[in-house]
Protein backbone atom coordinates (compact mmCIF):
# COMPACT_ATOMS: atom_id res chain seq x y z
CA UNK A 1 0.00 0.00 0.00
CA UNK A 2 1.71 3.26 -0.95
CA UNK A 3 -1.17 5.66 -0.81
CA UNK A 4 0.13 9.25 0.87
CA UNK A 5 -2.87 10.51 0.70
CA UNK A 6 -6.94 10.16 -0.12
CA UNK A 7 -9.20 13.27 0.13
CA UNK A 8 -11.95 15.47 -1.02
CA UNK A 9 -12.68 19.26 -1.63
CA UNK A 10 -15.29 21.70 -0.59
CA UNK A 11 -16.66 20.63 -4.28
CA UNK A 12 -16.61 16.58 -3.27
CA UNK A 13 -13.71 16.59 -5.69
CA UNK A 14 -11.88 13.38 -4.54
CA UNK A 15 -7.64 13.21 -4.95
CA UNK A 16 -5.51 10.37 -4.47
CA UNK A 17 -1.87 11.29 -4.07
CA UNK A 18 0.03 8.01 -4.37
CA UNK A 19 3.41 6.83 -3.89
CA UNK A 20 4.99 4.41 -6.73
CA UNK A 21 6.57 1.84 -4.51
CA UNK A 22 4.90 -1.46 -6.56
CA UNK A 23 6.88 -2.85 -9.11
CA UNK A 24 5.56 -3.69 -12.34
CA UNK A 25 5.31 -7.10 -11.96
CA UNK A 26 2.68 -6.58 -8.67
CA UNK A 27 0.83 -4.11 -10.71
CA UNK A 28 0.27 -6.18 -13.19
CA UNK A 29 -1.17 -8.77 -11.37
CA UNK A 30 -3.20 -5.85 -8.98
CA UNK A 31 -4.71 -5.28 -12.42
CA UNK A 32 -6.01 -8.64 -13.52
CA UNK A 33 -7.46 -9.42 -16.69
CA UNK A 34 -8.09 -4.85 -16.71
CA UNK A 35 -4.14 -4.80 -17.54
CA UNK A 36 -4.59 -6.16 -21.24
CA UNK A 37 -6.07 -3.28 -23.26
CA UNK A 38 -2.88 -1.59 -22.03
CA UNK A 39 -0.05 -4.29 -23.56
CA UNK A 40 0.67 -2.14 -26.57
CA UNK A 41 0.59 1.24 -24.98
CA UNK A 42 3.33 -0.55 -22.43
CA UNK A 43 5.57 -1.83 -25.06
CA UNK A 44 6.45 1.21 -26.73
CA UNK A 45 7.57 2.85 -22.95
CA UNK A 46 11.65 1.99 -22.76
CA UNK A 47 11.78 4.02 -19.66
CA UNK A 48 11.61 1.89 -16.30
CA UNK A 49 10.31 5.00 -14.37
CA UNK A 50 7.76 5.54 -17.45
CA UNK A 51 6.05 2.37 -17.51
CA UNK A 52 5.77 2.18 -13.51
CA UNK A 53 3.71 5.62 -13.71
CA UNK A 54 1.92 4.50 -16.87
CA UNK A 55 0.74 1.47 -14.37
CA UNK A 56 -0.14 3.32 -11.52
CA UNK A 57 -1.93 5.49 -13.04
CA UNK A 58 -4.41 2.72 -14.81
CA UNK A 59 -4.26 0.78 -11.62
CA UNK A 60 -5.60 4.63 -9.71
CA UNK A 61 -8.68 4.33 -12.05
CA UNK A 62 -9.19 1.06 -11.90
CA UNK A 63 -9.01 1.26 -8.18
CA UNK A 64 -11.04 4.39 -6.95
CA UNK A 65 -13.19 5.07 -10.12
CA UNK A 66 -14.02 1.30 -11.22
CA UNK A 67 -12.92 -1.86 -12.41
CA UNK A 68 -14.48 -1.47 -16.22
CA UNK A 69 -12.84 2.22 -16.86
CA UNK A 70 -10.77 2.41 -19.61
CA UNK A 71 -8.54 5.30 -19.31
CA UNK A 72 -7.48 7.09 -22.68
CA UNK A 73 -6.88 10.63 -24.21
CA UNK A 74 -8.86 13.14 -26.18
CA UNK A 75 -7.99 15.09 -29.55
CA UNK A 76 -6.66 17.38 -26.86
CA UNK A 77 -4.53 15.02 -25.35
CA UNK A 78 -6.34 15.41 -21.55
CA UNK A 79 -7.15 12.33 -19.93
CA UNK A 80 -10.86 10.82 -20.30
CA UNK A 81 -12.15 7.90 -19.10
CA UNK A 82 -14.22 5.96 -21.90
CA UNK A 83 -17.58 5.70 -20.14
CA UNK A 84 -17.26 9.52 -19.13
CA UNK A 85 -18.28 8.14 -15.77
CA UNK A 86 -16.13 11.09 -14.36
CA UNK A 87 -14.34 14.24 -15.55
CA UNK A 88 -10.70 13.50 -14.69
CA UNK A 89 -6.74 14.73 -14.60
CA UNK A 90 -3.39 13.24 -13.51
CA UNK A 91 -0.03 14.44 -12.85
CA UNK A 92 3.11 12.67 -11.93
CA UNK A 93 6.42 13.50 -10.17
CA UNK A 94 9.35 11.64 -9.32
CA UNK A 95 7.79 9.46 -5.87
CA UNK A 96 4.10 10.60 -6.22
CA UNK A 97 1.52 10.08 -8.82
CA UNK A 98 -1.81 12.25 -8.52
CA UNK A 99 -5.56 11.57 -9.69
CA UNK A 100 -8.60 13.90 -9.29
CA UNK A 101 -11.89 13.06 -10.32
CA UNK A 102 -15.79 14.77 -10.45
CA UNK A 103 -18.87 13.68 -12.07
CA UNK A 104 -19.37 17.04 -13.66
CA UNK A 105 -16.53 19.36 -12.94
CA UNK A 106 -13.80 20.05 -15.30
CA UNK A 107 -10.40 20.00 -13.33
CA UNK A 108 -6.71 20.16 -13.66
CA UNK A 109 -4.04 19.45 -11.24
CA UNK A 110 -0.31 19.02 -11.19
CA UNK A 111 2.32 17.52 -9.04
CA UNK A 112 6.13 18.74 -8.52
CA UNK A 113 9.08 17.82 -7.65
CA UNK A 114 11.38 20.24 -5.09
CA UNK A 115 14.59 21.24 -7.06
CA UNK A 116 16.77 24.07 -7.03
CA UNK A 117 16.36 24.32 -10.63
CA UNK A 118 13.17 26.20 -10.66
CA UNK A 119 15.23 29.07 -8.99
CA UNK A 120 16.95 29.70 -12.80
CA UNK A 121 13.75 29.36 -14.95
CA UNK A 122 11.27 31.87 -13.15
CA UNK A 123 11.20 34.26 -15.34
CA UNK A 124 9.96 32.23 -18.38
CA UNK A 125 6.89 31.77 -16.78
CA UNK A 126 5.91 34.30 -14.71
CA UNK A 127 5.74 38.36 -15.93
CA UNK A 128 8.13 40.81 -14.09
CA UNK A 129 5.27 41.94 -11.91
CA UNK A 130 4.84 38.37 -10.59
CA UNK A 131 8.99 37.92 -10.34
CA UNK A 132 8.67 41.09 -8.23
CA UNK A 133 6.14 39.63 -5.98
CA UNK A 134 7.81 36.63 -5.34
CA UNK A 135 8.74 35.98 -1.50
CA UNK A 136 13.06 35.57 -1.30
CA UNK A 137 12.92 34.08 1.70
CA UNK A 138 9.99 31.13 -0.04
CA UNK A 139 11.61 31.61 -3.13
CA UNK A 140 12.34 27.97 -4.37
CA UNK A 141 8.62 26.68 -3.03
CA UNK A 142 6.58 29.42 -4.33
CA UNK A 143 8.34 29.50 -7.78
CA UNK A 144 7.21 25.64 -7.51
CA UNK A 145 3.80 26.62 -6.26
CA UNK A 146 3.68 29.07 -9.47
CA UNK A 147 4.81 26.70 -12.03
CA UNK A 148 2.32 24.00 -10.86
CA UNK A 149 -0.56 26.66 -10.38
CA UNK A 150 -0.14 27.48 -13.86
CA UNK A 151 0.26 24.08 -14.96
CA UNK A 152 -3.28 23.18 -13.84
CA UNK A 153 -4.58 25.91 -15.35
CA UNK A 154 -3.42 25.19 -18.46
CA UNK A 155 -5.05 22.01 -18.39
CA UNK A 156 -8.19 23.08 -17.11
CA UNK A 157 -7.84 25.79 -19.79
CA UNK A 158 -7.31 23.28 -22.72
CA UNK A 159 -5.65 25.08 -25.28
CA UNK A 160 -2.01 24.79 -26.09
CA UNK A 161 -1.42 27.90 -27.45
CA UNK A 162 -1.68 29.57 -23.92
CA UNK A 163 1.53 31.18 -23.09
CA UNK A 164 2.26 30.69 -19.14
CA UNK A 165 3.45 34.48 -18.69
CA UNK A 166 1.05 36.23 -20.94
CA UNK A 167 -2.29 34.18 -20.50
CA UNK A 168 -2.18 33.26 -17.05
CA UNK A 169 -1.72 35.49 -14.32
CA UNK A 170 -1.38 34.49 -10.36
CA UNK A 171 -2.17 36.75 -7.42
CA UNK A 172 1.41 36.15 -6.42
CA UNK A 173 0.77 37.92 -3.13
CA UNK A 174 -1.72 35.58 -2.03
CA UNK A 175 0.79 32.66 -0.71
CA UNK A 176 2.34 32.43 2.31
CA UNK A 177 4.29 30.30 4.56
CA UNK A 178 1.26 27.94 5.08
CA UNK A 179 1.55 24.26 3.89
CA UNK A 180 -2.13 25.01 2.47
CA UNK A 181 -3.84 27.73 0.90
CA UNK A 182 -5.75 29.16 -2.28
CA UNK A 183 -4.95 30.88 -5.37
CA UNK A 184 -6.69 32.58 -8.20
CA UNK A 185 -5.51 32.62 -11.91
CA UNK A 186 -6.62 34.88 -14.51
CA UNK A 187 -6.70 33.48 -17.35
CA UNK A 188 -6.43 36.29 -20.72
CA UNK A 189 -6.79 33.88 -23.59
CA UNK A 190 -9.91 33.51 -24.46
CA UNK A 191 -12.85 36.28 -24.26
CA UNK A 192 -14.08 36.61 -22.23
CA UNK A 193 -11.16 36.26 -19.41
CA UNK A 194 -11.38 33.37 -17.59
CA UNK A 195 -10.87 33.03 -13.25
CA UNK A 196 -9.62 29.66 -12.02
CA UNK A 197 -9.68 28.75 -8.12
CA UNK A 198 -6.92 27.10 -7.19
CA UNK A 199 -6.10 25.03 -4.24
CA UNK A 200 -2.73 24.29 -3.17
CA UNK A 201 -0.57 21.58 -0.77
CA UNK A 202 2.85 21.48 -0.21
CA UNK A 203 4.57 17.86 1.19
CA UNK A 204 7.82 17.20 2.41
CA UNK A 205 9.63 16.53 -1.41
CA UNK A 206 6.54 18.36 -3.77
CA UNK A 207 3.65 20.67 -4.17
CA UNK A 208 0.32 20.14 -4.95
CA UNK A 209 -2.07 22.09 -7.24
CA UNK A 210 -6.16 21.63 -8.41
CA UNK A 211 -7.56 24.02 -10.41
CA UNK A 212 -11.73 24.76 -11.26
CA UNK A 213 -13.00 27.55 -13.28
CA UNK A 214 -15.13 30.55 -11.31
CA UNK A 215 -18.16 30.99 -12.60
CA UNK A 216 -18.14 34.41 -14.34
CA UNK A 217 -21.43 35.38 -12.42
CA UNK A 218 -20.50 34.26 -9.19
Amino acid sequence: MALIEHFKTSENIEIVLWRPEENETELRASMREHFVPYIQELEAIRSPRRRIEFLTVRYLIQLFCGENERYSHNEFGAPVLAGDTFRISVSHTENCVALAWHPTLSIGIDVERFSPQILRVGARFLSKKEMAAICKEREQRDLLLAWSTKESAFKLAGHREIDFRKHLQIDIAALNANTHGNLTVTQTYTQPERQYRIIYRCYPDFVFTLGTEIPINS
